[in-house]
């Protein structure tokens, strides 16, 4: 009997042994499989593709997109805050850019600098295309109306200003009006006499402009008589490029006026 129970247990033990060998190959066959597949995805993860791939069409194509939960290489996040970073300076201007100037420049630029443009800078705005100066629009469309200084008294102009206006044309130092208007380049008023003083303008005399045109402008006079009484008329006698010489009158007879405002325009 005994002997019997000896070579059972011994089967057993050789039963044992066996299983155990085959669970343990079955779990190494396991762990390189797994350690395989990691070692695999861990490549495609790391892979570093030959040109970056945008998540999304909206998005630039100078990023790189990354996958939820998966490791990226140091140089795919860097690369990206350098796009970032470069896409922000074309759009809104480099800490360190130059002022704006016609051609280039601009603490903020707006557009591509290559095509059309705005930049801006402490105190300059300009408008460029491919390099160069270009128009600048307000209110381009629709409506168009620009307040300037806050809004007027005529809400249907197109352009209200309240406050003192210098305007030129850059080239030459002119101002023109209107459509195939005349260039002007000064406009100079005064008043001859004190209007509150009857007589004081005098029947004719030589008035200065106080400045030099270029040629002689065009004056227009008018006489102002507070106490209803004296000169009806002015008549401009000559004009120079520093003065012009008047004379006043009722009927035909010379008259001295209480005051004179003369008004010369020219280039």
């Amino acid at each position: 009997m005994l002997p019997d129970i000896e070579r059972r247990l011994a089967a057993l033990e050789t039963e044992v042994r066996t299983h155990r060998r085959r669970a343990k190959a079955l779990r190494l066959g396991a762990l390189s499989l797994t350690a395989l597949a990691l070692t695999v995805g861990g490549l495609r993860a790391f892979a570093d593709p030959s040109s970056p791939q945008a998540c999304d069409g909206r998005f630039s194509s100078l990023l790189y997109c990354f996958g939820a939960d998966t490791p990226a290489r140091a140089s795919e996040v860097n690369s990206n805050f350098n796009a970032l970073a470069a896409l922000v300076d074309s759009k809104v201007g480099s800490a360190n850019a130059t002022p704006a100037g016609p051609n280039s420049g601009g603490t903020v630029v707006i557009g591509d600098q290559g095509a059309a443009n705005l930049g801006l800078d402490g105190d300059d705005i300009y408008a460029r295309v491919d390099g160069g100066v270009s128009t600048l629009f307000l209110q381009r469309t629709g409506a168009g109306n620009v307040a300037i200084g806050g809004a007027g008294p005529n809400p249907n102009a197109k352009l209200q200003v309240n406050g003192t206006v210098s305007a030129t044309r850059v080239e030459t130092n002119e101002l023109v009006v209107g459509s195939g208007g005349s260039v002007m380049r000064k406009v100079v008023t005064g008043t001859i006499g004190t209007c509150s003083v009857p007589n004081s303008a005098g029947s004719g005399s030589v008035v200065p402009f106080g400045t030099s045109f270029s040629t002689p402008p065009i004056v227009f006079a008018m006489p102002e008589e507070p106490d209803v009484s004296g000169c009806t008329s002015v008549r401009i006698r000559s004009r120079s490029t520093t003065a012009f010489e008047f004379q006043s009158w009722t009927g035909s007879t010379l008259t001295p006026c209480d005051c004179i405002h003369w008004i010369a325009i020219g280039q």
